[in-house]
């Protein structure tokens, strides 16, 4: 079973405290690594892209591994790539440290193939030698609808919940929703949505890829 663990909503590194929220340096302490992770989802929904950008990269150093960046409702900031003020303070290109961006369902709606190769070659994903490298993009799902749109537009993965937890206006998929849902989409499709460990036999009777979440990672 692949994992893919999402981030609550950390700060940067140098924010030593903040009301209701994590450092990066609290995220690290309680979050379990003992499982191997696929991907790991770097957002924050409260703070800048910028800032994004910096959590993320100090996140791949401290894991040495690379992280995707959640556009979190705005993948038309990261059309422009990376913000100058970072790129400058960092000794190595982005590639380095993100492997690809992750879309919200809303994102996904407006989006079309231009737009996904546009993100997949921006200057998130350019090398020394000025060549484009590999990069993931995902996005989150939650109906048919959605699932379709992201084969269509050829993604790398999607997640698609919540299955046991209510999310919103969302009502809980349950398993055998879920594998119906899936049946026909060519994609690797994670669960998420109140699952724990525990699920992990569950979600592979239904045909999951693997499972995603937040707190299944966090010790507390």
């Amino acid at each position: 079973m692949k994992y893919v663990q999402i981030t609550p909503d950390i700060y940067p590194a140098d924010i030593s405290s903040k009301k209701k929220s994590f450092t990066l340096q609290k995220f690290l302490s309680q979050s379990s690594y003992e499982l191997e992770l696929k991907h790991i989802i770097c957002r924050n929904k409260y703070i800048e892209k910028k800032e994004l950008e910096l959590i993320a990269v100090q996140l791949s150093q401290s894991i040495n591994q690379k992280v995707i960046l959640h556009t979190q409702g705005n993948f038309d900031q990261f059309l422009q790539g990376p913000s100058l003020s970072l790129m400058n303070q960092i000794k190595k290109p982005f590639l380095d440290y993100v492997e690809g961006l992750h879309l919200t369902s809303d994102d996904l709606l407006k989006l079309d193939r231009e737009h996904i190769q546009l993100l997949r070659k921006n200057k998130y994903f350019i090398g020394k030698d000025g060549k484009v490298g590999a990069s993931l993009i995902g996005a989150s799902c939650h109906n048919i609808a959605e699932l379709e749109v992201a084969a269509n537009l050829n993604l790398d993965y999607c997640l698609l919940g919540p299955i046991k937890k209510k999310y919103k206006f969302s009502k809980p998929l349950g398993w055998k929703n879920f594998n119906s849902l899936i049946s026909d989409i060519s994609l690797p499709v994670y669960a998420l949505g109140g699952l724990s460990i525990a699920d992990s036999q569950d979600a592979k009777k239904h045909n999951a890829y693997g499972i995603a979440g937040i707190t299944m990672f966090i010790d507390s």
